[in-house]
């Protein structure tokens, strides 16, 4: 079977793996200002460990991304779940996936969430900064409490805002009102931890990196992807506009475990 191309992919999803060297897509825990951000996303999924269920066998992952988050949880013997709506990225998954031995072998399917039916009740439902992207924060969490078992847990590793938005406006979710539906459907906040000024580390060593490397990578890569000039531009406006709002207090990064009482 033929390892998976990530240059295959549109953007973000390869300049990620420019920008980290890695599969996962998610903010890094940085422990230093220098530290390698591949390995600061490495820290952040230890750091998620903390906040799981008692009994952890199996977990769904709602975002599937490039695959990593599930592979790292099948790697410490969870029977993994990890469901996208965007097939070639399930197939990246599947192929980086292949050769991993592990007791259980990640379960990727292509499939939205909003039209997922789960076979089980999970012990651990989690939105690895997938929750972001769905609108309906009410909908979305009442399908992750029918996707969870009582007394197993909800997970959100995201961005929230601090300032009440239009959606169209705002992209991120206002966090006061995300923690009010979660209690009013059944579930007991028990962590919840503020991780912004190591998470956003990343944001500005990632600004670095794509403004150090940028010429390089146009010269490496444009004849493959024609795109990458204005993928890069756009990942340095988008990556600037979260900086400033966090600078501004407007924005904060969340790991928050919410367990389902009823």
């Amino acid at each position: 079977m033929s390892a998976p191309d990530v240059f295959t992919l549109p953007a973000p999803y390869y300049l990620f793996r420019l920008l980290t060297g890695s599969d996962h897509m998610h903010f890094g825990w940085f422990r230093t200002d220098d530290e390698d951000p591949g390995d600061a996303q490495e820290n952040m999924m230890e750091l998620n460990l903390f906040f799981r269920p008692g009994k952890l066998e199996t977990a769904l992952d709602v975002g599937a991304g490039l695959g990593a988050t599930a592979r790292w949880l099948s790697r410490r013997d969870i029977a993994v779940t990890s469901i996208s709506p965007d097939a070639p990225l399930v197939e990246y998954a599947r192929l980086a996936a292949a050769s991993d031995d592990v007791k259980h072998k990640v379960d990727f399917q292509v499939c939205k969430f909003e039209e997922f039916e789960p076979k089980i009740q999970y012990d651990w439902v989690l939105f690895q900064e997938s929750f972001q992207y769905f609108d309906d924060v009410h909908s979305t969490i009442s399908r992750a409490r029918n996707a969870v078992r009582i007394g197993g847990r909800l997970h959100i590793g995201d961005q929230f805002l601090h300032v009440d938005l239009p959606r169209e406006q705002g992209r991120f979710h206002f966090l006061p009102s995300v923690l009010k539906i979660a209690k009013d459907l059944g579930f007991e906040l028990r962590t919840k931890c503020d991780v912004s000024r190591a998470a956003y580390r990343m944001t500005g060593r990632c600004l670095e990196v794509l403004r150090e490397n940028k010429d390089k990578w146009i010269a490496e890569h444009a004849a493959k992807i024609p795109s990458i000039e204005k993928d890069v531009n756009d990942m340095l406006n988008c990556g600037t506009l979260e900086w400033d709002a966090y600078v501004g207090g407007h924005l904060s990064y969340e790991l928050m475990a919410f367990e389902r009482v009823q």
